[in-house]
């Protein structure tokens, strides 16, 4: 009686037979990286953001995370494909996104805020996390999203904390084997390990361009984006950009 025997020790005696050459070998190619529209952050994330993965953002008020997130919805939505932005703090300007490149026909704007009013303080305050959380969550079982912004700028570090503690596991299996990105924008790494690529952002210049007051206007910064995670190697690098906040 010929005995079972694992995969392994099928290919172990293959090898040793002088069989190895005629097992099959198949390789899994990886679905084209999405730009951020920074060479030099796409170089740093090792040719662009990966597709069916969650790439987090962090930083202080003008490190350039929005102005990062709106250059891969321009990248994502003039190539006519589908977008998300789940806006924790209400807090997206359509004209700055449309002055980015984004094409807004191709954006779905979700703005999160209380419905009802509550005199429980810990209810309130993690209202807009949950909001932000379930939609997400919803777009992405969805499908037909190439991007997902997860915009939690603006949310205090409680909420942030909050947010630390839901499944993120979860929500990165949903996307696995899709084309969908989802891009977490917040003040401190929520995700943990569970993001494939972790970039932290901060400023290093702003530039202004018109007099004081109503015509004063930011035409761009430079920020210094540092790799804190990645899954496959890398981490620990920099590198320092200018981010132009319009076209």
């Amino acid at each position: 009686m010929v005995q079972s025997s694992t995969v392994t020790d099928l290919r172990s005696l293959l090898e040793r037979q002088g069989f190895g050459a005629a097992e099959p070998r198949f390789e899994q190619l990886e679905s084209p990286r999405l730009s951020v529209g920074f060479p030099e952050i796409d170089v740093l994330l090792g040719g662009g953001v990966s597709r069916g993965e969650i790439l987090e953002c962090s930083g202080g008020p003008s490190s350039g995370c929005t102005t990062l997130a709106l250059s891969v919805l321009a990248q994502v939505t003039g190539q006519g494909e589908q977008a998300a932005y789940i806006d924790a703090s209400d807090s997206l300007d359509p004209y700055q996104a449309e002055q980015a490149g984004v094409q807004l026909d191709h954006l779905l704007w979700v703005r999160c805020g209380v419905q009802k009013r509550s005199f429980d303080w810990r209810k309130r305050r993690s209202a807009r996390s949950a909001q932000a959380w379930k939609a997400t969550q919803l777009a992405a079982a969805a499908g037909g999203f190439s991007l997902i912004v997860l915009d939690l700028i603006g949310l205090s570090l409680a909420q942030l904390r909050d947010l630390q503690r839901f499944p993120w596991f979860g929500l990165r299996q949903t996307i696995a084997k899709s084309s969908t990105t989802i891009l977490t924008l917040s003040a401190e790494p929520v995700t943990g390990s569970v993001a494939s690529q972790s970039l932290s952002l901060e400023r290093e210049q702003i530039s202004w361009r018109g007099s004081v007051g109503p015509a004063l206007r930011l035409t761009g910064l430079s920020a210094r984006a540092r790799l804190l995670h990645q899954r496959r190697n890398r981490f620990g690098q920099e590198v320092s950009c200018r981010l132009e906040a319009q076209r």
